[in-house]
């Protein structure tokens, strides 16, 4: 912009990111011109495009192109895994490359003894499995992720756990 103002250049694109009185991130493809006529000062002459819809559309692909890819590694995996263990980790190895993941663990009910047993992990778990597979917050059971497991007997994925309400006091406390 300042280039334009200073006569090194005619014209520039920028793309710009701006916060709405809502708190909405928008953006904007914008064409600033210098523009003059009539022999009067130079004015500069801003063009701009709402591509908000657009980021979005390119956040969601680049998202799905890492769901893909995840599937890919994984199916691979299936092929060459030589044991179980291994492949529980390696799978965890995978979905720790995706961007918004920062822990992964899969663990193993033990319906005799209704306890959960670590198969894998990857990440940031602050204390959070020491917890559950010590049995130091069964006094709170059905507040936690693994609680549902133990109580229903099927696996139980969250995609984000920031998003499910039934587990605000625990994401409260882990944080």
């Amino acid at each position: 912009f300042q280039e334009i103002i200073q006569e090194k250049i005619n014209e520039a694109r920028r793309e710009i990111r701006l916060c709405s009185k809502n708190n909405e991130i928008l953006y904007f493809d914008c064409l600033f011109q210098r523009v003059s006529y009539n022999s009067k000062p130079p004015r500069i002459l801003c063009v701009a495009r709402n591509i908000t819809k657009i980021k979005e559309a390119e956040r969601e692909i680049k998202r799905l192109q890492q769901i893909r890819d995840v599937i890919s590694d994984i199916n691979k995996l299936l092929v060459r895994a030589k044991n179980e263990r291994e492949l529980l980790s390696e799978i965890c190895k995978i979905l720790i490359r995706i961007e918004a993941v920062q822990f992964v663990w899969i663990g193993m009910l033990d319906k005799k003894k209704n306890q959960l047993f670590l198969m894998a992990k990857e990440g940031e778990d602050r204390a959070y499995l020491a917890n559950v597979l010590e049995g130091k917050t069964r006094l709170e059971l059905k507040k936690l992720p693994s609680d549902l497991v133990i109580k229903h007997q099927k696996p139980v994925i969250i995609n984000d756990i920031e998003k499910e309400e039934k587990f605000l006091e625990w994401r409260n406390r882990i944080k």
